[in-house]
């Protein structure tokens, strides 16, 4: 479980984080909606590590995570994929995703089980030797997602993943989505809301770095006008 107490960011005089009070991971699907601006992707980054908490706390499993670097928040378990991929353009698709199996840099393709597994689950089975840089949009997205969950995490925090991607790819996810249900847990940053229909078992609701909503889809969904 994921324990968020008092949580503020400020930039400068900027309030983006209100002292938000949640918990999370306690179903298979958590939501996380609102405009453009209210605050998701950075709780999202403050959680994981990539941004610095100005007041509050983070714990997880019971241990406070609030100061933990990036690497050691994902070595405890929590895994992060961004809206716009963080990839190396020269590397290869199976590079990257080799990296976040083993954690370590190869440079002969291996034939690991799990490299490919997660290359098939994505789309990317024929572009194993592909550069990041020669990948599309969608598959640079795709091969993030990969990367996420190849670390086989207990929380996966996801940023609009099926924004930017094709027919076939967002079939990829809902499929991902479904098969991983049994063993992990996701938040996802998402404004597809057919997408928050389909899986959500938890939406909340952000505004103005406040959360004002929390709830089933069907509790939530009259909430349109900020979602």
């Amino acid at each position: 479980m994921l324990v968020v107490s008092d949580l503020s960011r400020t930039f400068g005089n900027r309030t983006v984080l209100d002292r938000i009070t949640c918990r999370l991971g306690d179903v298979p699907t958590t939501f996380l909606l609102g405009a453009n601006g209210a605050g998701k992707t950075v709780f999202l980054n403050v959680v994981s590590g990539f941004d610095r908490a100005s007041g509050g706390s983070i714990s997880w499993q019971d241990k406070n995570i609030t100061r933990l670097h990036p690497t050691a928040i994902a070595k405890r378990g929590i895994a992060r994929a961004f809206q716009i991929p963080r990839l190396v353009p020269s590397l290869a698709v199976w590079q990257h995703i080799a990296l976040s199996v083993t954690g370590r840099y190869a440079s002969v393709l291996e034939k690991d089980e799990n490299v490919l597994q997660w290359a098939s689950a994505s789309g990317l089975l024929d572009r194993l030797e592909t550069q990041a840089m020669q990948l599309s949009a969608g598959q640079r997205k795709m091969l993030s997602l990969a990367m996420c969950l190849a670390r086989e995490p207990k929380l996966a925090l996801l940023d609009e993943p099926f924004a930017g991607v094709s027919k076939e790819n967002r079939r990829l996810i809902r499929a991902i989505l479904e098969s991983s249900r049994q063993r992990l847990r996701f938040v996802i940053i998402e404004h597809d809301h057919g997408a928050v229909a389909e899986f959500a078992d938890r939406a909340i609701v952000m505004d103005r770095g406040k959360l004002v909503a929390d709830g089933s889809w069907a509790d939530i969904r009259h909430w349109h006008h900020r979602i």
